[in-house]
C-alpha cells in the first residue's frame, strides 16, 4: 500500500510541476505567484486588537512559491510556502523564517490561506515591520501530496533550508535586496522544526547560511523521553490526535509495522487512518479519539514498547530528539511552565544540555503564561521583540540609497517592546526644522532626542530608557520646512523593564 501511495505521489508531483521532471536541484524555484497585497492601513485594520501596540510601517505583498526538495527517502519532490515582502522599504531586508505549528489539513498551509488565518497574521505583522518573511508549508501540506513527516527532524529541516534557497532565487528575480541577517522562529511543531533547521544549517551548511539568531517556542525536543513519559502516564491529554499523527508518520517513513491493525485496536485501525488524509481538521480527529491517547493502541504493543529501551519505535523517536548538540548562533528558548501539551521540561533539558555541550549564546525564557494554546501569542510576541532588538534595518539599498525620500515619515521604532534601548528612524524629503521627543502617557515630555535643522535624508536616533520606569511611551516627530509647511508623526513604544 505504501509503495502504491508513493507512486501516486510521483505522478501528482510531475503534474504540479507543470510537466517538468525533477532535476535533483534542491531549492530550485519552480514558480512564484502573487496572492495578495495589503497597504499599511489595511494591515493596521486587520491587526488592530490582535498584536499589542502594533503599528504597520509598510504595506505587504504575499507570494506563493513552489520549489524542488527531497522526501524523507532522498527522492526529488516538490514543496510550497510563502514569502511576504514589505512594500518599498529604503533598506536591505533581514530575513525571518517562521515555522508553522501543527496542521493536519493540507489547505491550512500558508500558501493556501495567504493573509487569512493565523499564519497570515504572522506574515502581515512581521513583513509590515520590515522583514522578508518566509513561511514553509512543510512536506505533506500545501502543494505536497506526501504524508507529512510529523515531528521528524531531518525532512522538516531539509524542506525549510530548500525554501530559503528558493527564496534567494525569488529575491534575485524580483530585485529584492537582503542584508545577510537570517532569523528563525516558530512555535509548537514550528519550534521543533525550527530547532531542526538551526541544527542542520550549522552542522551541514555553515558556508551557505549564517543564522543571526533563533527563537524556538514550546517545541517537543525530547521525543523519546519527556513526550514518551507523558503519553505513557495514562492521563487525559487535551489534543489526543498528536499521538496517532506521530505514529502514522513514523510508521510511514520508518516502516515499523505492516498495517495500522498491528499497533492499533481494531476500531481505531479502521477509523483513524482516513482522518489523516489531509482533508480533516484536528478537532474532527480529536472527536474520534479517547481522552487518554494510548487507549487507541493494542495493550501488548504498549507493554512491549514500555519495557524495551531498544523498541523500534523508541529508536525512531530517539533518532529525532533535538536537545543533544550545541548551537553556535544566539538562541533564546521560550516556554510556558503551564504548557499542557508540550511540557516545559523539553526546553529545560535542551537548555541544560546545550550548556553542557559548550554552547555560550543560549538563553531560556520561562513564564507562567498559561496552557500551550494560551501562551502561543504571548511567547511569539516576546520572541519577535527579541529578534527586533537584533535586527539591522539601517543598511541602505545598493541601487537607490541616494534617492530623495518621497515624504516625511516617522518610519519605525524598533525594537518595541524593548528592554533598555530602542532606535527611532525617520526620513525628510527636504531640509526641515526637526524636534524628536519622548512623552509619557500623561503628555509630559521626558526627553528630547533631536532638535535643530536637518537636511534631506534618513536619520536614526537611539533612545536609552534605563533611567525611566517601564511602561508605554510616545515618540513624536515634529517638522517644519522653509515654505512654512508643518507636520507631526507619533508612535507608541512599550518599555519592558
Amino acid at each position: 500500500m505504501k509503495i502504491l501511495h508513493r507512486l501516486f505521489v510521483l505522478i501528482i508531483v510531475f503534474n504540479l510541476a507543470g510537466g517538468q521532471s525533477m532535476t535533483g536541484d534542491r531549492g530550485r524555484l519552480i514558480s512564484s505567484e502573487l496572492l495578495e497585497h495589503k497597504t499599511a492601513y489595511q494591515v493596521d485594520r486587520e491587526l488592530s486588537g490582535t498584536i499589542l501596540f502594533f503599528k504597520a510601517t509598510y504595506g505587504a505583498s504575499i507570494y506563493k512559491l513552489v520549489y524542488e526538495t527531497i522526501d524523507p527517502d532522498g527522492k526529488p519532490t516538490i514543496a510550497s510556502g510563502t514569502v511576504t515582502v514589505p512594500k518599498k522599504p529604503d533598506f536591505a531586508l533581514p530575513i525571518l523564517s517562521f515555522q508553522s505549528g501543527t496542521m493536519v489539513k493540507r489547505d491550512e498551509a500558508s500558501s493556501t490561506t495567504g493573509f487569512d488565518g493565523n499564519y497570515g497574521i504572522v506574515a502581515m505583522w512581521t513583513s509590515s515591520s520590515g522583514y522578508l518573511t518566509v513561511i514553509p508549508d512543510y512536506l505533506g501540506l500545501g502543494e505536497s501530496e506526501l504524508f507529512h513527516p510529523y515531528q521528524m527532524a531531518q525532512p522538516n529541516a531539509t524542506v525549510i533550508i530548500d525554501m530559503l534557497r528558493a527564496t534567494r532565487t525569488f529575491c534575485d528575480q524580483e530585485g529584492l535586496e537582503t542584508n545577510g541577517q537570517l532569523f528563525l522562529t516558530g512555535y509548537s511543531e514550528g519550534g521543533y522544526t525550527m530547532m531542526a533547521a538551526h541544527k542542520m544549517i550549522e552542522e551541514e551548511h555553515p558556508e551557505e547560511f549564517t543564522i543571526t539568531a533563533s527563537a524556538p517556542g514550546a517545541g517537543a525536543y525530547d521525543m523519546s523521553g519527556v513526550m514518551v513519559d507523558l503519553m505513557l502516564s495514562g492521563e487525559e491529554y487535551p489534543s489526543p490526535f498528536y499521538l496517532p499523527y506521530t505514529l502514522f508518520a513514523f510508521d510511514e517513513y520508518y516502516n515499523l509495522w505492516e498495517s495500522p491493525s498491528d499497533f492499533l485496536k481494531e476500531e481505531y485501525a479502521t477509523l483513524l487512518p482516513p482522518l489523516f488524509n489531509g482533508t480533516h481538521s484536528s478537532s474532527e480527529i480529536n472527536a474520534a479519539m479517547p481522552a487518554v491517547p494510548m487507549e487507541i493502541m493494542e495493550p501488548d504493543v504498549v507493554d512491549a514498547f514500555s519495557k524495551d529501551e531498544n523498541h523500534p519505535l523508541r529508536e525512531a523517536l530517539r533518532d529525532n530528539d533535538l536537545y543533544d548538540w550545541a548551537p553556535q548562533s544566539p538562541m533564546r528558548l521560550f516556554h510556558s511552565t503551564g504548557d499542557d501539551l508540550v511540557p516545559v521540561e523539553n526546553s529545560r533539558l535542551a537548555y541544560e544540555t546545550f550548556q553542557e555541550n559548550g554552547a555560550t549564546q543560549v538563553e531560556l525564557f520561562e513564564c507562567d503564561c498559561g496552557t500551550h494554546g494560551e501562551a502561543a501569542a504571548i511567547l511569539l510576541f516576546l520572541g519577535f521583540a527579541w529578534i527586533e532588538s537584533l535586527a539591522d534595518k539601517s543598511q541602505p539599498l545598493s541601487l537607490n540609497h541616494h534617492t530623495v525620500p518621497e515624504k516625511y515619515n516617522l518610519l519605525s521604532v524598533y525594537p518595541s517592546p524593548f528592554n533598555s534601548s530602542t532606535k527611532i528612524i525617520f526620513t525628510l524629503k527636504e531640509g526641515s526644522e526637526v524636534t524628536l521627543t519622548v512623552h509619557d502617557l500623561l503628555g509630559k515630555e521626558i526627553e528630547t532626542l533631536a532638535k535643530g535643522r536637518f537636511p534631506v535624508g534618513r536619520y536614526e536616533f537611539p533612545w536609552n530608557a534605563s533611567l525611566f520606569a517601564g511602561g508605554l511611551y510616545i515618540i513624536t516627530l515634529k517638522w517644519s520646512n522653509s515654505q512654512g509647511m508643518k507636520g507631526r508623526h507619533s508612535r507608541k513604544v512599550l518599555y519592558l523593564k
